[in-house]
């Protein structure tokens, strides 16, 4: 059968002019990975990545190569992976409970042929892999599409996100936890999903408005169909992230002038400040 292998380019030639014997020279065994049988079909991204009404992946079953680009890191932390691919179609995530092929550290950037079965987890189409051939390393990602909501559309694809800010900075992971942390662009909230494997969990809580690319996913509330619901981001490293600069609020008072007895009490003083603040401050009055 066909196979691929990796090693170093030779040539041995004992006359002029050299132009001949080149040779190639692996090194070990190891270096050597069986090709799957042609026989298998080849799919574009898209092609197996649409759902029926229920949100049901159309492929369930399917078994094929897909080719492309893996986009995120892998978030899988152990033997077995999750990591995002696309190709010029669209993006799928890639997922096994153990390394194939002695791939075993998936980068950003992999050029790979991926091969299994199409399978689906909370609405989340999946290739569950059996065999991964490297074809190339260190490729340019392409311009992340830019989206102002996450939905079908935008499951497994890198995406772009323009403008948004974390709500509620308890939910903001510590190092070595994973969180699902609610962000707003002040008309949508989504969930973006910061993974422990990442190098998110742990930095300080943005306190800015943010850009952030990454991968659309999906975590459906139920196991079962209907898969409508459940849609998420999810970055892979803080370096995902460009924050806007600080900006000090103007603070204003909302009527000219008020008055109050001395021994009134407490006081409410109406104000007004922009930009509202994700934190919480204090603000000092004096008298």
């Amino acid at each position: 059968g066909s196979f691929s292998v990796v090693g170093a380019a030779s040539k041995y030639d004992f006359n002029a002019p050299y132009l001949d014997r080149y040779q190639f020279l692996p090194s070990s065994l190891a270096d050597f990975m069986a090709s799957p049988a042609s026989a298998i079909p080849v799919y574009n991204i898209a092609d197996v990545t649409t759902n029926d009404v229920q949100g049901v992946a159309d492929s369930l079953g399917v078994y094929c190569e897909l080719r492309g680009t893996a986009f995120t890191i892998d978030f899988d932390g152990n033997s077995g992976y999750s990591f995002f691919m696309y190709d010029a179609t669209g993006g799928i995530n890639v997922y096994h409970t153990a390394d194939v092929n002695n791939y075993t550290m998936p980068h950003v950037g992999d050029s790979i042929r991926a091969f299994g079965t199409i399978a689906q987890y909370k609405g989340l189409t999946e290739l569950d892999v059996d065999s991964i051939i490297l074809v190339g390393t260190g490729k340019t990602l392409k311009t992340p599409m830019l989206v102002a909501d996450v939905d079908e559309s935008t499951e497994s694809e890198f995406i772009e996100l323009n403008g948004w800010s974390v709500i509620t900075p308890s939910q903001w992971p510590a190092s070595g936890s994973s969180k699902n942390v609610d962000i707003s662009n002040g008309v949508d909230t989504i969930v973006m999903r910061i993974d422990s494997d990442t190098d998110i969990d742990g930095t300080p809580v943005p306190t800015t408005s943010f850009d952030v690319f990454g991968a659309g996913g999906q975590f459906a509330s139920g196991s079962t169909p209907p898969f409508l619901d459940g849609y998420q981001f999810q970055p892979g490293s803080i370096a995902d992230f460009t924050f806007a600069a600080p900006t000090t609020p103007t603070v204003n008072f909302m009527v000219s002038s008020q008055t109050e007895k001395e021994d009134v009490g407490t006081v409410t003083v109406e104000l007004n400040i922009n930009p509202v603040s994700a934190t919480n401050d204090t603000i000092f009055l004096q008298a």
